[in-house]
């Protein structure tokens, strides 16, 4: 928002597309007037499109220099494009500060994720990563608890491992390779303590062991 007024205001739109000839430049925009229908409601107003100008006719934007100071904001165009890509079609995106998450109803983010899992996807890995590493998410942790939803949440992810396990173990299963398969026990051994009736945690990877009665050591595997 370039300039504001209480019914009307002046905007810069950032369009992300898709430039064959320039791939880096692939932000695109428009300088728009809005005007106010209600509380919190803005709609467009086109009513002098420049491909509409006769020969010898002449439309000026001007803009203050407090104005232009606020071409930064499409730094975080481009980096959008950078983490999401060009989206095909007409899309919009509204830029949501992180004070304001706490606001935002499940409807709202299930909606978002369902028709964009390319976004889920990294969503949730960043939402993961910090559940297994700040020590601020133990207290999180605690309150998924209290709400019953983490049992849903490890029987999800339990079903999920097992099955990316076996569909590796489909694509590999000729394989003799016993690094292979040392690296993919150690990958995902989650695996083995839901499918045995104990927990299982792999402490030394291939570690080596003195055999009794022999005077060298002998290698063993997991």
């Amino acid at each position: 928002m370039l300039r504001s007024g209480k019914l009307s205001r002046l905007v810069f739109i950032p369009v992300l597309v898709q430039n064959k000839q320039n791939p880096d430049a692939g932000v695109d925009g428009e300088f728009l007037y809005q005007r106010r229908t209600g509380k919190d409601a803005w709609i467009d107003v086109r009513s002098i499109p420049l491909n509409s100008l006769k020969s010898g006719e002449g439309y000026t934007l001007r803009l203050r220099a407090a104005e232009l100071l606020k071409y930064d904001s499409l730094k975080a165009a481009y980096q959008f494009r950078e983490e999401k890509g060009t989206p095909r079609g007409d899309r919009t995106w509204v830029e949501t500060p992180l004070d304001g998450l706490r606001s935002v109803g499940y409807s709202t983010v299930a909606e978002f994720f369902d028709s964009d899992s390319r976004s889920a996807d990294s969503f949730v890995a960043k939402v993961m990563k910090w559940l297994a590493t700040s020590p601020q998410a133990v207290a999180a942790v605690q309150r998924m608890m209290d709400f019953g939803q983490l049992p849903d949440l490890n029987a999800r992810l339990g079903l999920a491992s097992l099955k990316a396990t076996l569909a590796t173990w489909a694509q590999n299963e000729d394989n003799e390779d016993e690094e292979h398969w040392q690296k993919l026990l150690e990958d995902r051994v989650y695996v083995l303590s839901q499918v045995l009736s104990f927990p299982l945690v792999i402490i030394g990877s291939k570690p080596y062991l003195a055999v009794r009665g022999e005077s060298h050591l002998e290698k063993c595997g997991i």
